[in-house]
């Protein structure tokens, strides 16, 4: 039983109580009161006083079971909002965990470009070295020899072909290094 059930029980048994002690002490001493007009009245003043008793008791009830009904839709709405809160919080459990496992991606796919854009330019640092060491060979070569015109636009077409492949190769890297930096951004931009 709820609180306010076994309140508004006890108050009608208190009130049965009360009601059939008066008629028992009245019906008791029936002829008492028959012989004495004042006791009567004396006995309609006592209840009328228990049923303005019975009244205020009926009247606090009444106001106890509405705070009590009060706080229990106070506790409905509270455990509805618990609900709400709890379910959103689980969701952003679950985005947080997206999250932190595309940041983690991310950050290893930097890591690879990185490496790979450091290895690309030491190929590309040794490479341009080896050229230029070329490069002097063959003009020291040429001034010590009597190259003919042919082998001198050989010369010149080696040279310009190792120059388009340098170039392709800066080409490549400025592009691999264009893609660490917006991977970068976007991994600053997911950490925010």
């Amino acid at each position: 039983m709820t609180q306010s059930l076994q309140l508004r029980v006890s108050f009608e048994r208190a009130a049965r109580l009360i009601l059939a002690s008066i008629l028992s002490v009245a019906l008791a001493d029936g002829s008492a009161i028959a012989e004495q007009p004042r006791s009567l009245d004396k006995v309609t003043r006592e209840l009328g006083r228990i049923e303005q008793n019975l009244k205020q008791l009926h009247e606090t009830r009444r106001k106890r079971e509405q705070i009590i009904n009060s706080a229990e839709k106070k506790l409905r709405r509270l455990d509805q909002q618990l609900t709400t809160l709890s379910t959103e919080l689980s969701q952003l459990g679950k985005s947080v965990s997206v999250s932190e496992k595309k940041r983690a991606r991310l950050q290893s796919r930097e890591k690879q470009l990185s490496q790979r854009l450091d290895a690309q330019r030491r190929l590309l640092a040794e490479h341009l070295r080896g050229l230029q060491r070329r490069g002097r060979q063959a003009r020291a070569a040429a001034l010590f020899s009597a190259a003919s015109t042919g082998q001198y636009l050989r010369n010149q077409q080696y040279f310009s072909d190792y120059l388009r492949a340098r170039q392709a190769l800066v080409a490549k890297l400025g592009e691999e290094s264009n893609e660490l930096r917006r991977l970068r951004a976007e991994l600053d931009r997911e950490t925010e």
